[in-house]
């Protein structure tokens, strides 16, 4: 496991690392495992809401964009995938992301792993179909084939769960053990 996402998990895994300083400007703990050496940090996902945040545990080094989307391809805990799914869209605002994670909620999908392909939609905001790229300084042609490109994600995304529209809660934090 790199993310450890499941509240409980997570309380008991703090337990039994030692706090080795802050990170973020204090926003983040650092962590050591002192019988591995393994390293791990405890950030909040979706920070910038209100309320503060999911608290997670990610192993250090943090992993790429690449290796994220490997991870929710294919881990077998749920609640690693909605993480890795929310972890990427902190990551890349702009949605670079997207166009690889829709596909790979559409081989779920297509294996009958309904539980990953809900996860990565809904925590991935592949729903979403606002354009979060800049358009400063470029041709409003680019732009549009930008929007188009979002709105061609979104649409695939509501697609594969058969929704007409963005309104459906796709975010269940019971994923994570936490109330809803």
């Amino acid at each position: 496991m790199r993310i450890c996402a499941n509240q409980t998990e997570v309380s008991q895994l703090v337990a039994a690392l030692r706090e080795d300083g802050a990170a973020s400007g204090g926003w983040d703990t650092l962590f050591i495992d002192d019988s591995t050496g393994q390293r791990w940090r405890r950030t909040y996902l979706g920070s910038g809401h209100h309320g503060g945040g999911s608290p997670v545990l990610i192993q250090e080094p943090a992993p790429t964009v690449d290796e994220l989307l490997t991870l929710v391809a294919g881990s077998p805990n749920l609640p690693e995938v909605a993480a890795g799914a929310w972890l990427l869209s902190e990551l890349d605002p702009q949605g670079g992301y997207k166009e690889r994670l829709v596909a790979l909620a559409e081989e779920a999908a297509r294996h009958d792993d309904l539980a990953r392909a809900v996860l990565l939609v809904g925590w991935g905001g592949l729903d979403d179909d606002t354009n979060s790229r800049s358009s400063l300084g470029r041709h409003v042609v680019d732009v549009g084939r930008d929007h188009e490109h979002v709105q061609n994600i979104a649409s695939r995304a509501r697609r594969l769960l058969g929704l007409r529209h963005t309104a459906a809660p796709l975010k269940d934090l019971q994923v994570f053990g936490l109330g809803s």
